[in-house]
């Protein structure tokens, strides 16, 4: 029997959608109401299983995500394509022992100037590692150790005007950095001589569980022709008594202006392409008269560039749209927006101050004249004028087609042929 809505109740059974996914609670695509979802994606993808470890979709195989730590259910990711620059990313090559051997292209400092370095490898819920502990007291300082996942100063083509973000996942096993010296994470501009041009760095404080850092750097000098990202311990003074062990998994330097899920890699830079759900031959679920959309999700990040996108979309011929979405101009808002054939707005019924990693459940209804959003429970200003959209046909979910991926999860998605109460609105976003 399909699965109604929660929050809508049983009195709602004559009321049913025409389409309806919960997605965080069914980990499947074709659940619940209305036709099947076609799911596509260039390339594997990762996301955390149920058990909170790493795990690898095959191409066209959508995620069911969850929180590593929490292992709630988070539902499906959808992301926009990234690659992953760093050639390897899984530490493969490293050699245990004293000094041992640093991942095949890395470059680790740390094994003079007084102090010894010992590597260790392994993995923990899907990741590879590498541990690495410095000892010992330094001399000829003040030093910085750095741990650097392409040769030294080698980096990767880029250029101003470019966006990078770096990321690791890292954690202190044992001991804890000398005073004085300071934890950051790295991405940096480089010449085309490779000497060092501009810097992004993020002053971090591991704690003993391996947790993802990430900085983004916008590269300004006109004379950048690459980047770099690394790890460092800096500026450890001499004489410093130092005994420290860092864990390091899944460095990772993408273009663009924030993290997205990780991307293994091993001996060259891999790309995953974006995640693509829609609902092609849709005219015989949707209403172009009338309707109700709902949406519950989340998105990971909400940049502060001009940067919209879909959460649910109708779309129809000419460019007639109805869509929950995040606002373009203004990209922490969020609403129910309206376009017409000729691509004129509608209307524009919209909440303010959306914050990322935050629940959020938005319902909205069109009719001729008759336009209201809900969000958690709270009425947008109604639209009392307003038509002009023309047949509607596709149903996107997390994606308007241009613009681009949500770059979060989609908990939720549900559509009616109808326009339900105020009170029905209210009662399923609250």
């Amino acid at each position: 029997m399909p699965i109604l809505p929660p929050r809508l109740g049983f009195k709602m059974m004559s009321n049913a959608p025409t389409f309806f996914r919960d997605f965080a609670t069914n980990k499947t695509l074709d659940h619940g109401f209305g036709p099947s979802i076609t799911f596509t994606r260039t390339g594997t993808a990762t996301y955390f299983d149920s058990n909170g470890t790493l795990t690898t979709a095959t191409a066209n195989t959508p995620r069911f995500d969850h929180d590593p730590v929490t292992l709630a259910s988070r539902g499906l990711l959808i992301e926009e394509g990234r690659t992953n620059s760093i050639a390897n990313s899984q530490c493969t090559g490293a050699v245990a022992g004293t000094a041992g051997t640093a991942p095949t292209g890395w470059s680790i400092s740390g094994n003079a100037n007084g102090l010894t370095r010992t590597i260790a490898t392994g993995s923990i819920n899907g990741f590879s590692y590498i541990d690495v502990t410095f000892s010992g007291t330094v001399t000829g300082g003040p030093i910085n150790i750095a741990l650097e996942p392409q040769s030294t100063n080698a980096g990767y083509t880029a250029g101003s005007g470019q966006t990078w973000t770096g990321s690791f996942y890292t954690s202190i096993l044992s001991g804890s950095i000398p005073s004085g010296a300071s934890f950051a994470l790295i991405t940096r501009g480089r010449k085309s001589d490779n000497t060092a041009s501009e810097d992004g760095t993020l002053v971090i404080a591991p704690t003993a569980s391996l947790t993802r850092y990430s900085v983004t750097r916008t590269l300004n000098s006109a004379d950048t022709a690459r980047v770099t990202l690394d790890i460092r311990v800096n500026s450890v003074p001499n004489g410093a008594s130092v005994n420290f062990t860092l864990r390091i998994a899944a460095p990772q330097l993408e273009q663009g202006a924030f993290a997205t899920s990780y991307i293994p890699t091993t001996s060259a830079a891999v790309a995953r392409g974006a995640d693509v759900a829609s609902v092609t031959s849709a005219s015989a679920t949707l209403n172009s008269n009338e309707g109700t959309l709902f949406y519950e999700g989340s998105r990971y990040v909400v940049p502060t560039s001009n940067y919209g996108v879909d959460f649910l979309r109708l779309s129809g011929s000419g460019s007639s749209a109805i869509t929950l979405q995040s606002g373009f101009a203004i990209p922490a808002q969020q609403r129910l927006l309206v376009i017409d054939s000729s691509n004129v707005t509608v209307v524009n019924c919209f909440f303010e101050s959306a914050i990322a990693n935050t629940v959020y459940r938005l319902a909205g209804v069109y009719r001729v004249n008759d336009f209201i959003a809900y969000q958690n429970g709270v009425a947008s200003a109604s639209g009392t004028s307003g038509s002009g959209w023309a047949s509607l046909d596709t149903i996107r979910i997390g994606y308007n087609g241009s613009a681009g991926q949500i770059n979060g999860h989609i908990r939720k998605v549900g559509y009616w042929p109808r326009r339900l109460s105020n009170a029905n609105l209210q009662a399923m976003t609250a």
